[in-house]
């Protein structure tokens, strides 16, 4: 317990110098068919889990579909069903709210009349799973090994992989709702927030924490315009757990699972899915990457796999750039493409269409050399590169070879 707090410090701390740095602008490779597909695959994820709950079934939660699929399959002949008649009826009434009374606190007067119903029927007693009792205290304030070295340099490989995750997967939940809400997002300061929260946490014996996708879409569904809806999201806790701890412990989970699941359908942006399969066949490529990989593995790495399949997609993409023969035009005033037209006895003109890095050198060479072989008459060569903007020391060798 003492090394998960000094984690979390050491996290908070890490978290804090990379905004400091303003290193933010790294998470911006997070291409935005990453993150419509993976809040759609861990709104997915999210509502089967809460199901067993909605069910009263006894199976561990798990990162992977298939896992909670067969779970909910092998277990189902043991359905609690007064539990899940409430959890049915949160979910019918979170959507008659959300339908005819979309300015009321629906997911609040569900949590407070399934208490209440709980506790006066006495429905605990007869097999509803509660919340249970909340402690009553603040947390103590931890005594860290803040000298021990040798623990710190054990901890250290984790911290970096903890810290990374942890950012990456916040700033793509961040970025999934401001699509939704029309706000930007600063991830410099995210990166700031999420250090103190980290850095404070492990001070008073908390782990290592990120946001929470679960959170952050009930938060913004029930109207969430700034941060300082976090801020009265913690007072409220802290009042809860001091003043009314007897009463919140009769929330019976199945409730809240039903407003998971209202919450968790509402993270599927299913326009938003349709466009992009109509659209590139990258980004298709990776919206349906990133989903699957969110279905079957644990979010925090199917985000990884996001980012490593929208840089896959972008290096395939810019390291074929187009080699054009072009020809004068009428008035000799441009070079257009002209396949039709007979080339040049003595000159070839070829447009390379893009930059001429690492990535690109080789087959820019190759269709140079190609159009060379098809057109052994020519004997000069005119090449326009005023599309290449970028340009390194292996595209200067690939044209040196090609002067020799």
């Amino acid at each position: 317990l003492a090394a998960a707090g000094l984690m979390a410090v050491m996290v908070g701390i890490f978290q804090i110098i990379l905004g400091v740095a303003r290193l933010g602008v790294l998470v911006t490779f997070i291409s935005d068919s990453v993150i419509i597909w993976y809040t759609a695959g861990a709104g997915i994820l999210i509502a089967v889990n809460q199901f067993r709950h909605i069910l009263r079934l006894d199976f561990p939660s798990t990162s992977s579909l298939i896992n909670s699929g067969q779970e909910l399959i092998l277990n189902i002949a043991d359905t609690h069903f007064a539990s899940l008649i409430i959890g049915i009826s949160a979910m019918l009434l979170l959507i008659i709210q959300k339908r005819f009374f979309p300015k009321w606190p629906g997911a609040l007067i569900i949590m407070v009349v399934s208490a209440a119903v709980v506790g006066l029927a006495g429905l605990d007693e007869a097999g509803v799973k509660i919340l249970g009792e909340i402690p009553r205290s603040l947390p103590p304030i931890a005594k860290l090994p803040l000298l021990n070295f040798s623990l710190i340099i054990e901890l250290f490989s984790g911290v970096l992989a903890v810290a990374a995750l942890g950012l990456v997967e916040s700033i793509a939940m961040s970025r999934s709702i401001s699509s939704q809400s029309g706000q930007r997002v600063d991830s410099t300061q995210e990166f700031i927030g999420q250090g103190l929260s980290n850095l404070i946490g492990g001070i008073f014996s908390g782990y290592s924490v990120s946001g929470s996708f679960t959170r952050s879409a009930i938060n913004h569904d029930s109207g969430a315009r700034s941060p300082m809806a976090a801020v009265f999201s913690g007072l409220f806790v802290l009042i809860a757990m001091l003043l009314i701890a007897p009463l919140a412990a009769y929330v019976p989970r199945t409730a809240l699972a039903g407003v998971l699941v209202v919450t968790a359908y509402g993270m599927i942006d299913q326009t938003e899915m349709k466009r992009i399969l109509r659209g590139t066949r990258g980004d298709a490529f990776i919206m349906v990457g990133a989903f699957a990989s969110t279905l079957f593995l644990p979010l925090q790495y199917a985000v990884l796999i996001g980012i490593l399949l929208s840089f896959v997609v972008y290096i395939l993409r810019t390291s074929v750039p187009r080699v054009i023969p072009v020809l004068p035009g009428e008035g000799y005033r441009h070079f257009t493409y002209q396949p039709d037209s007979d080339p040049c006895m003595q000159m070839a003109i070829l447009d390379i269409l893009g930059d001429l890095y690492f990535g690109a050198a080789q087959h820019v060479d190759e269709a140079i050399r190609d159009h060379m072989e098809a057109h052994p008459h020519q004997r000069f060569l005119l090449l326009r590169m005023s599309s290449v903007d970028q340009i390194d020391i292996s595209g200067i060798h690939a044209l040196e070879a090609i002067v020799r």
